[in-house]
């Protein structure tokens, strides 16, 4: 799947997995079950190689992400 971004939708696009990341990181924290702490952790490095990803497209291709 290719899909395409403007500069500014990738930046914002960044932004908002960071801000989710941050978020996922003090739930995992606080998270008292392990099988939720589990979860919590997998969408986590999910969310993680999303990043890694965006971010890689981003230095590679500016104004396009694939």
């Amino acid at each position: 799947m290719n899909v395409d971004f403007s500069p500014t939708e990738s930046e914002v696009l960044i932004d908002v997995v960071k801000h989710r990341l941050g978020e996922m990181r003090e739930q995992v924290y606080h998270a008292d079950a392990h099988k939720f702490k589990d979860e919590l952790k997998q969408r986590k490095g999910v969310l993680e190689g999303v990043l890694d990803k965006l971010s890689a497209a981003a230095t590679k291709h500016p104004a396009t992400l694939h």
